[in-house]
C-alpha cells in the first residue's frame, strides 16, 4: 500500500485550515483536533500515513510531548516521523523535541514553500523509492474538447411550445436583470416593455391579416425574442457603451457588432 497520508493533529481550526491548505496538493491530508482521534486514526490507518504534523500544546501546554512519548514507545508507530509544530519556539522546547524523537520542529506562522520542501524531505529520507504518494504523481489529464453547445432545433425539434418560451423567458430575463443593474446604461423594464410592445404589434397584425403569418401564437413568441434584441450590448466596455449610437471609428463599429 502507497504511504499517501499526512497526519495533522492541531487543536487550533485555522492552523488546522492552513495547513490543510499548504498540503492537500501533495498528499492526502487528515486533520484531528484531539489527541486521542489522532491516535486512533493512526491504528486503523498505519500503512497509509507517511508522517505526523503535531503541535506541542494541543488541549494543553506540552501536551503534544506526550502524544509523541506514546508514538516512539509503540513498535508499530516509533520509525513513523513526528514533526512537531508550535508558535512559542525556545530552546528548551527544541531540545525537548529532539531528545524525544521529533525528526523536526517548526514554528508557526509557517512559510508555505519552505514547509512543504522539510516535510516532502523528511517522507522521502524516511521511506524507501516509490513507497509515498510523492513517487507516485497522476498522470495529468489531456485536456478534453468541449462539447459543442446544444443545438435548440434538436432540443425542441417540433418548436418550443409557447407556456415553455414565457417561464424560459422570464427567467433568463429574471437572471439578465442582475447583471443589467452593473451596466447603469441598460434598463431591464425597458427591454421588457418593448417585448410587450412588439407583441401587441404583432397580434394586431396577426389579427387584421388572419390568412398571413405571424399567427397569433408567433406573434406573442416575437414579443418575447424582441425583450433579448440588446443583449449583446452586455459585451463591450462601459465607455463605448455609454457613447451610444453617436460615436465613430473603431469603437462605433464594434457597438455595432453588438446591437
Amino acid at each position: 500500500m502507497i504511504r499517501d497520508t499526512l497526519l495533522i493533529i492541531d487543536d487550533s481550526e485555522l492552523d488546522l485550515a492552513i495547513l490543510n491548505e499548504i498540503f492537500k496538493g501533495l498528499f492526502r491530508v487528515e486533520c484531528v483536533a484531539e489527541s486521542r482521534r489522532g491516535l486512533t486514526y493512526l491504528h486503523h490507518n498505519m500503512e497509509r500515513v507517511c508522517a505526523v504534523l503535531l503541535d506541542i500544546c494541543l488541549e494543553r501546554r506540552g501536551a503534544g510531548f506526550t502524544v509523541l512519548h506514546q508514538l516512539q514507545g509503540n513498535p508499530d508507530t516509533a520509525s513513523l516521523p513526528v514533526i512537531l509544530i508550535t508558535t512559542d519556539a525556545n530552546e528548551k522546547d527544541v531540545r525537548a523535541s529532539v531528545e524525544r524523537g521529533a525528526v523536526d520542529f517548526l514554528v508557526k506562522p509557517v512559510d508555505p514553500h519552505t514547509v512543504q520542501e522539510r516535510v516532502c524531505s523528511i517522507v522521502r529520507a524516511t521511506w524507501p523509492p516509490k513507497s509515498t504518494i510523492l513517487d507516485h504523481k497522476p498522470e495529468p489529464e489531456t485536456p478534453k474538447a468541449p462539447e459543442p453547445a446544444p443545438d435548440l432545433v434538436q432540443i425542441f425539434p417540433q418548436g418550443l411550445p409557447l407556456a415553455a418560451a414565457q417561464l424560459l423567458c422570464r427567467d433568463c430575463t429574471d437572471k439578465l436583470g442582475t447583471f443589467y443593474r452593473l451596466r447603469p446604461s441598460l434598463d431591464m423594464d425597458a427591454h421588457r416593455q418593448l417585448g410587450g410592445i412588439t407583441t401587441l404589434l404583432a397580434q394586431c397584425y396577426a389579427e387584421h391579416f388572419p390568412e398571413q403569418e405571424p399567427t397569433q401564437e408567433e406573434a406573442e413568441l416575437m414579443g418575447l425574442a424582441a425583450t433579448f434584441c440588446d443583449i449583446g450590448l452586455l459585451g463591450i466596455p462601459d465607455h463605448i457603451l455609454e457613447e451610444g449610437e453617436d460615436q465613430d471609428g473603431p469603437d462605433a463599429q464594434l457597438y455595432y457588432q453588438h446591437t
